[in-house]
This record gives structure tokens, sequence and C-alpha cells, in this order.
């Protein structure tokens, strides 16, 4: 399913305007509470990563959902990513064989935080040898 979310031209940045949620409407302005790019400019014109704090996470959750099957991301290839601690990264770096492996099976598999999914069935890191 192809969304539209709503951009700024200039800066390719996710809107101000208002995010419908089942419950209510959101403003991403009253929800973000910093947000800041990383390094400095790039010489090859690429994007730096942007580092966001949202202050509310009902915000977070409208963000993650418009952001998904959004074309205008999917169109300049920008993405959005979740920053995890050093702990929980090795922990996805180490289970991503078994998840790969899954999904080529043909079955159902993903990673959630510092855990897997696979068929319903939950994967720790210290369950992989």
């Amino acid at each position: 399913m192809e969304r539209n979310c709503e951009v700024q031209k200039p800066t390719g940045e996710i809107s101000t305007q208002e995010m419908e949620t089942s419950e209510n409407k959101v403003y991403l302005e009253d929800g973000v509470d910093i947000a800041h790019r990383l390094g400095p400019k790039r010489t090859d014109g690429s994007n730096r990563p942007v580092i966001i704090l949202f202050a509310l996470r009902r915000i977070l959750d409208a963000v993650w959902k418009c952001a998904k099957g959004c074309k205008f991301l999917r169109d300049n290839k920008l993405r959005l990513t979740q920053a995890l601690s050093p702990e929980d990264r090795l922990a996805r770096e180490k289970l991503w064989p078994l998840v790969d492996k899954a999904r080529k099976e043909g079955k159902r598999a993903t990673l959630i935080g510092p855990f897997a999914l696979i068929d319903g069935k939950k994967m720790n890191h210290w369950d992989v040898k």
C-alpha cells in the first residue's frame, strides 16, 4: 500500500502538518523534543543522519505509521531507523542470519528490538550458537 506523506519540498523533511491517528490528530511540532543532524556536511551531496528525540510516544508511533509505505521517502532513498544500544545492536547482528535463513525458507521472521520472532517463536541472542 502506498501512502502519501506530507513533506516540505525544499528540505525533504517530514512536515509539521497534522497526521491522522486512530484516536485523534497529533501535531509533529508538539511532539519533537530535540532534532539535529550528525556530522559535517557531506561533499557528495548525500543526506546526513538526523537524530530525533520525541517527547511523546504517540507522536513517534504516528511518524512510524506515516513513514511506512511513504512514496516520498522511497523515491528519495530515505529511511527511518531506530537508534539501538550497543548491546541490542550486537544481539540483532547475531540473530540476523537466523531471520534471513527463515525468510528464504518462506517463514515469517522479523527482528523486534534485541529479539527475533520466527513463525511466532521468540528467539534470544543467547539461543544462537
